[in-house]
């Protein structure tokens, strides 16, 4: 029949493809545009479910929530990390071998390890034989201990002069810190690390010590016998790391002392050479490697996709943001209101000025500091409850729950300013959800409030955690008008932050007002983020620079002290192309200019059956995961029902969390509690 058709409905999520095969009958109805202009629509009057299921595959994550990815590429690296060390030492013992420090017939646990009865304390500690051969001539054997242990513990190292700023920079790790800057796992260990480096060179540097291991042999002795004063970090514990170049002026050192001691093995050329090719050499970085796993731009074939901090991505973000933008006029049924073009060159000037543009600071900078009831579109003004996202944990044993000291939860009222302690009440709420077979019982604070609002003899209807007191957003009566109330939302919410930009501003202008010469060179701006990102050392990115046309020596040096990482979605190409419809008077929306470009749908041929994929997001194993067994579940209902009924139309409902970070899907978590209290 003309009226009817075959619709495949998919339900796709990250660990399940929901599917659905219906036949549906129309009917047409004749309806009328916003304009009033009549045009003919169908409504669905009748059809049948054909087939139904689900196809479920593991989540890629593990029971404790980690990413399997991230957990295979952690077990890899400390696989190539052991395999290096091995061969580092293989090649210490080499080179001691040629030197005569140690005999042919090298046995390593009698050098190494102590023997039965001897005393650890005066043979066997290295950090005192460290310390003492600044003060005494060493022996051949407690020599090479020496190089050895410093070998196999050879301290932290970057390869790049961006990755290790200078000390001042360690403000800026503060300063990212109270933003409350959001950080992937890998830079809060990095920044961590940092930190750690930062505390023991500047304690080397006030202390009388005159190399590292003298330090921490005095600084952190053994004490005890549960390790308080351990030399080591502790596990995800960095405060005691150390640079490898302090390792080196240690090595420096040791053999000036140890040649001034009259010790014929000292010789300066078996430094250099440990120095060279065991204490700081490192395996090159494949370049061609990393490049070949940089995302290709979907637009335009055989390109890259651009820096995340180029000039042009940022720019890009910008006017992709700002032609969304509009004010929102809540005495007028929300009426939305454009900016018009003053606004919008006021707002482009602060996005170049400051380094974090929010809301707070656009609605000062376009003068509406007394115009409470115009909002932003973009900005969240939903109101933040900790209750949903925190928890409080309770032991279970034989049954009964066990309490302490946690279990007592202090409440203010904030009809009375009274500060109550809960006690028995929260006790009688963890009994009641208690079951005999729990070992733990886990419950949410909203949870909480909601059994005791449910209880009649519970007084206090108007009440907050006082734990949580910071985290609750205030109400208008408690901020003394609307506009403070607003405002805490808008202080807290990003419009726009152009990092890559600021980053060089704020190096170059510390570079003998090298900033005016070529703050307007975009170009070379976007070439300084592309040596950046692409390029893995310094040298490469010398390189890169120099054949793009950066001869000024001073410049290069100062750029190369930059952090820079991540790709933008797009090509450069592809970004310039769509800001020519973007960036001027029409104002275009990225779905408009995409259009404009040329960059629109794309035809691809008919086929009987899903091929595998090959594309965009082939190398996100996430997304990539999901479209093959999406592609499955499509492919076996084709060769089921090809020959029963032909499919019309597919369509897909997509789970947005399969790009968001954990960060995003916690929030999103958090909602659903919220509206299913």
């Amino acid at each position: 029949m003309d009226n009817e058709r075959i619709v495949l409905g998919l339900d796709v999520g990250i660990s399940s493809v929901g599917y659905g095969l219906v036949k549906l009958q129309e009917e047409p109805y004749q309806s009328e545009t916003p304009d009033g202009e009549p045009y003919i629509k169908h409504k669905i009057v009748g059809g049948e479910i054909i087939k139904t299921g689900v196809r479920t595959f593991q989540t890629p994550q593990n029971k404790d929530g980690k990413s399997l990815a991230l957990i295979r590429g952690s077990a890899r690296r400390n696989r190539w990390r052991i395999k290096r060390k091995v061969k580092r030492l293989k090649n210490l013992i080499k080179l001691a071998k040629e030197s005569q420090l140690i005999a042919d017939d090298f046995d390593r646990d009698n050098i190494l390890k102590p023997r039965k009865g001897d005393s650890k304390k005066e043979k066997w500690d290295i950090w005192r034989i460290r310390k003492e051969a600044l003060e005494r001539k060493l022996s051949d054997t407690e020599l090479f201990r020496v190089l050895y242990h410093i070998a196999k513990h050879r301290g932290a190292y970057f390869h790049t002069k961006a990755e290790f700023l200078p000390e001042e920079d360690e403000k800026e790790l503060k300063k990212n810190k109270k933003r409350g800057k959001d950080e992937s796992q890998k830079e809060k260990v990095k920044g961590e690390v940092k930190k750690g480096l930062y505390k023991i060179q500047k304690l080397l540097r006030e202390s009388k010590y005159k190399t590292i291991g003298a330090l921490f042999y005095e600084r952190f002795k053994q004490t005890n016998e549960k390790g308080s004063n351990r030399k080591r970090n502790a596990p995800d514990k960095y405060e005691h790391s150390i640079h490898r170049e302090l390792l080196r002026d240690e090595i420096v050192e040791i053999f000036k002392e140890q040649q001034n001691f009259g010790n014929p093995k000292a010789k300066s050329e078996l430094a250099q050479r440990y120095i060279d090719e065991i204490l700081m050499k490192e395996e090159g970085i494949d370049e061609n490697k990393m490049w070949n796993m940089m995302s290709d731009c979907e637009f335009v074939p055989g390109e890259k996709c651009a820096p995340k901090e180029s000039y042009t991505s940022e720019r890009f973000t910008l006017f992709n943001r700002l032609n969304i933008l509009v004010l929102r006029d809540g005495q007028n049924k929300n009426g939305l209101l454009p900016l018009d073009d003053d606004q919008r060159k006021k707002m482009i000037a602060l996005a170049y000025k400051n380094a974090d543009v929010n809301f707070s600071q656009i609605r000062n900078e376009l003068e509406l500091q007394d115009k409470p009831h115009l909002t932003f579109n973009l900005c969240s003004y939903s109101e933040k409850n900790p209750e949903y996202d925190k928890k409080i944990k309770c032991e279970v044993k034989n049954g009964q729950p066990q309490f302490d000291e946690n279990h007592k939860i202090p409440i203010i009222d904030l009809d009375t300013g009274e500060i109550r302690t809960l006690d028995e009440e929260i006790k009688d709420i963890f009994r009641k959800r208690c079951e005999p077979n729990y070992n733990h019982l886990t419950l949410y604070y909203s949870d909480i409030r909601k059994e005791l609002q449910s209880n009649p003899e519970f007084k206090i209807s108007n009440f907050r955690f006082q734990k949580f007191e910071k985290n609750y957003t205030k109400s208008e009566e408690e901020l003394g008008g609307q506009a403070e109330y607003i405002k805490q939302f808008e202080k807290k919410d990003t419009f726009v932050k152009l990092v890559g930009y600021h980053k060089i501003k704020n190096t170059l202008e510390k570079t003998d007002g090298k900033w005016e010469q070529i703050k307007n060179d975009f170009n070379k701006l976007d070439i300084f983020a592309e040596a950046l990102t692409y390029c893995k050392s310094n040298k490469t990115r010398q390189d890169y620079l120099q054949k793009n046309g950066i001869k000024d020596q001073s410049i290069i040096d100062a750029v190369l002290t930059i952090d820079m990482s991540g790709l933008a979605n797009f090509s450069k190409e592809a970004l310039s192309n769509l800001l020519k419809y973007m960036d001027n008077n029409e104002r275009l929306l990225f779905k408009d200019a995409k259009e404009k470009c040329g960059y629109g749908k794309k035809e691809y041929d008919k086929q009987a059956e899903l091929k595998p994929y090959s594309g965009f997001f082939e190398k996100n194993p996430v997304v990539s995961r999901v479209v093959s067994q999406t592609r499955k579940v499509i492919n076996a209902i084709l060769r089921e029902c090809k020959d029963k009924c032909a499919i019309d139309q597919i369509h897909i409902e997509v789970a947005t969390e399969l790009a968001k970070g954990e960060k995003q899907k916690n929030e999103i978590a958090q909602g659903q509690r919220k509206i299913s209290a």
